[in-house]
C-alpha cells in the first residue's frame, strides 16, 4: 500500500502588519550595529547580505569561497538568534558544507567588484561594505534580532530597485547585541504571515503605446480588454495583474496576476468594469522596481490607488500603486460605483477545475442574480498563463447559460472562465472565475486517469506547458511543484512539503539546468556533482519507500546559436559541458534504484535546438519544445502504465570471460524512444563506456563487458600524472569527488591525509572487498604539510628543510621539490610563496 501523508496540524495564517522604516533611521555597520539584508535565499549574488534558511538546502552548497559566513540558530531560553560559528575567511574559502541549522539561518556577505570602468556594474556599496566590516566583528554568542524580514514566506522588505543602485532601499536587517526600541523582531515561532507594502510606479494610463519601460494602468474605458486593438499588443513579456474594487472593504482587490514572461506568454486579460489592469516591462527604475515587486504580491492581496483618477483617466507623474498595505501619508483613489453592488453569479456546473472529456464544446450555467439584467462572459485560454489569449471575449447574454463552442478548446488545454452580472442603475458584479480542463479521447481508458503525478523540477518544469498537456492526455491530476531557479538543494528543502505531502502515485523529477550552471569566477557548477547525486538518491529512496513510482527526466541541451543563449548573465553560464556528467548521474540513479528514465537531453540530439527552445532565451522550452516534452514524458507513461507500445531492455554486466558480474536489469521505455545506458561502476573492474540505445518493437539485450584493470589509471584527458606508486595532481584545494572525477578506473576511494581537501600524502586505493589491490599516493606540487593547501605554512616547511632546520622526507620531500629538479632550493620556497601570494601558479 502507498504510504498517505497526513497533515497533523492545519495552521491558519494571521496577518501582522509591519510599515515601512524610516530609511534615514538604518546606517548599517557599528553605527547602528546593523547588517542589511538585501537578499534571501538567492545563491552568491555579488555585493550583498543575504540571508539562507533551510529552504535552500541543509547546507549553502557552493559559490561562496569569496564571502564571509555567519551561522545564527534560535535560542529559546533568550528569545532570539545567537551566533554559532564564524567565517570571516572570504579568500576563496571553501564553505559549501557549511550548515544551515533547521530553525537558523547563514548570513552572508561579499562587498562585490567594480566592473563599471569596462562598462558593467559597480557593486560596491556603503550599506553593504559597513555591514561587510561591522560583521567582521562578530563573536560566537553574540545575540542578534532580524526586523522586516519573513524568513518563513521568503518575504524581505525592500522597494524592489536592484540592490546596486544609488536609490536602493532596505528595511531588512539583522540587529546584533540588543533589540531595537522600536519594531517587532522575527519570531521563527510566530505563524503570522509578515505583509510588507510593496509598491508599483504607474507611468501611463490607457496608453495603446507599446515599448519598453512601461507601467500602464487600464480602466475600461480603453477596451474591454489590454490589447485593445494592436494586435502586434500580445504582452508576452510583460508581467500583468488584474485588480477589482471591493466595496466591502473599501479598496482593490488583487483576482490575478501574470508573472511567466517570454514568446509563449502571450496575455490578454479582460478589464473589470469596476477595476483594473496593470501592465509592467523594465526598462528604467520605476519599472524595473515595479516589476521585482510584483513578484512579492499575492492574489487576495489588498491594493490602494495614488496619483490617479481612473474615472477620468488621468495620472500624476508620482502615481502608484501600494500593494498589502496603504501609503497612510497619501489620499488613496476611490471610484465611484454607478449604484448599488450586485452580487457575484454563483457558477452552478463548475467546481475550481472543471474537467471535460470531449471538445465538442461545454455549456457554463449560473444562478441568476437579483436585479441583474444581464451578464457578462469571458474564456481565456490559461494554458501558459491564467489570462491568456482570449477565445470569448466579452460576451453578454441575458440567460444564465453560456455554450462555448467545440471549436473554441482543445484537448490537453486548460481556460479560465470569468462571468460577472451587469444591470441598469447598478453596479456591475465582482467577477466569478473558475477553470476548466479538456481532456483528450485517450484518457477515458487510460489507469492514469483521476491518478496524482507530480512534477518537481526548475523552470522547465514551472513554466507549465508540458504539464498541463501531461494533465489532458490521461486525466490525471498532475500537479506542477517546479520552481523557477531551483537546484536539488532548495527542491529538497520544500520536497516533504511539496511533492510527498501531495500523496501522489508518480513523482515527475526534472531537475539538473541550475545545479550543472557553471559559475564564471569559479568554474565550478553551483551544485557539485556529488551533492547533486545525493539529492536525486534521496528523492529516489524516499518515495520508494512511500511505494510512490519515480520517473527520472534529464534537462533539455542549451542552445547556443546567434540569438539564443549567451553566457555570463549573473555571472553563470548553462551553456558548459558540465551538462553532460549531470545528465549522466541522473541516468546512473535511474538504472540504480529501478527508477523511470525518459532521456529528453539524448532525444534533443535528434531534435532543431533553433525550435525546441524559445528564441532569445536558448534555455526553455518553446511552444514546440514543451509540446515535445508532453509527448517524450507522455509516451513513456503511456507504455509502462497503459501497455501502448511498450518495450524493454536488459541489461547484462559481464567479464572478459563472459562470467555475470551484476544482476541483469530491465529498463522501460516507449516503442522508438532514445537513451543513453550508462554503465554500473563495479569494484575492480575499469569504467566502460555508456551505450546509446533506441527501444524497438523486439525486446532488446545490451551487454557491459568489463576489464580488469591492472591498476589504477587516470582518465585520457585528465593532467593528473602517475609514476610509479604515487600520482601528482594538479591543483590545491580540490575535493575527494574532483579528484576521482579524473580516475578511469570504476570504485576508487581517496583517503585524505588530513582535512577536506585531497593533498600530499592522501592516499587513492582500490580494493576488493576489504583487500587494498592497487594504492596511489597523492604528491601536490607545494603542499608540503598534506593539508591540500598551499599557503604560509608550506612556504616556511620547506624553506626550514633548505636551511636544514627541519626535514621533510618520502612524499612530502617530494611535493617540496616544487620545480621536479630531484632537490630543494631556495626557489621551489620562493616559489610557494609567490604562488599563494597569487603571483605565481605552480600547477601551470
Amino acid at each position: 500500500m502507498k504510504k498517505i501523508t497526513k497533515l497533523s496540524a492545519v495552521l491558519m495564517s494571521l496577518f501582522l502588519l509591519v510599515g515601512m522604516l524610516p530609511i534615514s533611521s538604518i546606517a548599517y555597520g557599528s553605527t547602528d550595529n546593523k547588517l542589511i539584508v538585501t537578499h534571501l535565499n538567492t545563491a552568491s549574488t555579488e555585493g550583498a547580505g543575504v540571508i539562507l534558511t533551510p529552504t535552500t538546502g541543509e547546507t549553502v552548497s557552493s559559490g561562496y569561497n569569496w564571502w564571509m559566513l555567519f551561522t545564527f540558530d534560535w535560542n529559546e531560553t533568550d528569545n532570539c538568534y545567537k551566533v554559532t560559528k564564524v567565517q570571516t575567511n572570504a579568500n576563496n574559502s571553501d564553505k559549501s558544507t557549511t550548515v544551515i541549522p533547521e530553525n537558523g539561518f547563514v548570513y552572508a556577505v561579499n562587498t562585490g567588484n567594480n566592473y563599471s570602468s569596462s562598462g558593467g556594474i559597480n557593486y560596491i556599496t556603503t550599506s553593504v561594505t559597513n555591514s561587510y566590516n561591522y560583521a567582521k566583528t562578530l563573536t560566537v554568542g553574540a545575540k542578534a534580532y532580524v526586523y522586516n524580514t519573513d524568513i518563513k514566506n521568503d518575504v524581505i522588505d525592500n522597494n524592489g530597485v536592484n540592490w546596486y543602485e544609488s536609490t536602493y532601499v532596505s528595511n531588512s536587517y539583522i540587529k546584533i547585541g540588543t533589540p531595537d526600541a522600536t519594531g517587532t523582531p522575527y519570531n521563527p515561532n510566530n505563524t503570522e504571515e509578515i505583509l510588507f507594502k510593496q509598491t508599483l510606479g504607474v507611468t501611463h494610463i490607457n496608453s495603446s503605446e507599446y515599448n519598453t519601460g512601461m507601467s500602464k494602468i487600464f480602466t475600461k474605458s480603453f477596451s474591454t480588454d489590454i490589447s485593445g486593438n494592436n494586435a502586434n499588443a500580445n504582452y508576452a513579456w510583460w508581467k500583468v495583474a488584474v485588480f477589482e474594487w471591493d466595496n466591502i472593504d473599501s479598496c482593490y482587490v488583487l483576482t490575478s496576476i501574470n508573472l511567466n514572461i517570454g514568446n509563449n506568454y502571450t496575455k490578454q486579460p479582460s478589464i473589470p468594469e469596476n477595476g483594473f489592469a496593470l501592465a509592467v516591462i523594465t526598462g528604467n527604475s520605476t519599472t524595473d522596481a515595479a516589476s521585482a515587486n510584483m513578484d512579492k504580491i499575492k492574489v487576495g492581496a489588498k491594493a490602494y490607488v495614488y496619483g490617479a483618477d481612473l474615472g477620468a483617466g488621468t495620472i500624476t507623474s508620482s502615481a502608484k500603486i501600494c500593494v498589502n498595505l496603504p501609503d497612510t501619508a497619501l489620499i488613496e483613489y476611490k471610484p465611484t460605483l454607478s449604484g448599488a453592488r450586485l452580487a457575484a453569479p454563483t457558477l452552478t456546473n463548475m467546481t475550481e477545475n472543471r474537467t471535460i472529456t470531449t471538445n465538442a464544446g461545454f455549456t457554463i450555467q449560473w444562478a441568476a442574480v437579483t436585479g441583474a439584467t444581464g451578464y457578462v462572459v469571458n474564456v481565456n485560454n490559461s494554458f501558459y498563463v491564467t489570462d491568456g489569449p482570449l477565445v470569448v471575449n466579452n460576451q453578454t447574454t441575458t440567460g444564465t447559460s453560456y455554450a462555448i463552442s467545440g471549436d473554441k478548446l482543445e484537448i490537453g488545454k486548460t481556460y479560465a472562465v470569468s462571468v460577472y452580472a451587469i444591470g441598469t442603475g447598478k453596479a456591475a458584479s465582482i467577477i466569478s472565475r473558475a477553470k476548466l480542463a479538456v481532456i483528450s479521447e485517450e484518457a477515458y481508458t487510460s489507469t492514469l486517469r483521476n491518478k496524482t503525478i507530480v512534477a518537481f523540477g526548475d523552470s522547465l518544469t514551472a513554466r507549465s506547458g508540458w504539464v498541463n498537456l501531461l494533465g489532458g492526455r490521461f486525466g490525471a491530476d498532475v500537479i506542477n511543484s517546479g520552481v523557477g531557479g531551483d537546484n536539488t538543494n532548495q527542491g529538497k528543502a520544500r520536497f516533504a512539503s511539496q511533492v510527498v505531502a501531495n500523496n501522489p502515485d508518480i513523482v515527475i523529477i526534472n531537475f539538473g539546468m541550475n545545479d550543472q550552471a557553471v559559475g564564471m569566477s569559479s568554474g565550478n557548477p553551483l551544485v557539485s556533482l556529488d551533492i547533486y547525486t545525493q539529492n536525486l538518491e534521496y528523492f529516489a529512496s524516499e518515495l520508494i519507500e512511500a511505494d510512490i513510482d519515480v520517473v527520472f527526466v534529464t534537462p533539455n541541451k542549451v542552445c547556443t546559436e546567434s540569438g539564443y543563449y549567451v553566457p555570463g548573465g549573473y555571472g553563470i553560464n548553462y551553456g558548459s559541458d558540465s551538462m553532460l556528467a549531470f545528465c549522466d548521474a541522473m541516468r546512473k540513479v535511474a538504472v540504480k534504484y529501478g527508477c523511470g528514465l525518459v532521456d529528453i537531453n539524448k532525444e534533443c540530439e535528434d531534435e532543431d535546438l533553433t525550435d525546441f527552445l524559445s528564441a532569445g532565451d536558448g534555455i526553455h522550452q518553446s511552444t514546440y519544445g514543451h509540446e515535445k516534452y508532453a509527448e517524450y514524458i507522455g509516451d513513456y507513461l503511456a507504455a509502462v502504465y497503459d501497455n501502448k507500445e511498450l518495450a524493454s531492455v536488459d541489461v547484462k554486466y559481464v567479464d572478459s570471460t563472459s562470467a555475470t558480474l551484476a544482476d541483469t536489469i530491465t529498463l522501460y521505455g516507449a516503442v522508438g524512444a532514445k537513451i543513453i545506458i550508462p554503465g554500473k561502476d563495479i569494484e575492480g573492474y575499469a569504467s566502460v563506456i555508456d551505450k546509446n540505445y533506441t527501444f524497438t518493437s523486439t525486446n532488446g539485450t545490451v551487454t557491459f563487458q568489463y576489464a580488469t584493470p591492472s591498476g589504477i589509471q587516470t582518465k585520457n584527458d585528465s593532467n593528473f600524472k602517475i609514476e610509479g606508486n604515487n600520482i601528482f595532481i594538479s591543483s590545491d584545494e580540490m575535493n575527494s569527488a574532483a579528484v576521482l572525477g579524473q580516475i578511469e578506473t570504476a570504485a576508487v576511494t581517496c583517503v585524505n591525509k588530513t582535512g577536506s581537501y585531497v593533498g600530499t600524502g592522501s592516499k587513492i586505493q582500490l580494493k576488493s572487498g576489504d583487500t587494498v589491490i592497487a594504492e596511489l599516493t597523492v604528491i601536490l606540487r607545494g603542499d608540503a604539510s598534506g593539508d591540500g593547501k598551499i599557503n604560509s605554512s608550506d612556504y616556511l616547511l620547506v624553506k626550514r628543510h633548505f636551511l636544514e632546520t627541519y626535514t621533510l622526507t618520502g612524499e612530502f620531500l617530494s611535493a617540496a621539490d616544487v620545480d621536479g629538479s630531484g632537490s630543494v632550493s631556495s626557489t621551489d620556497y620562493l616559489k610557494v610563496k609567490r604562488h599563494f601570494l597569487g603571483s605565481f601558479d605552480i600547477h601551470a
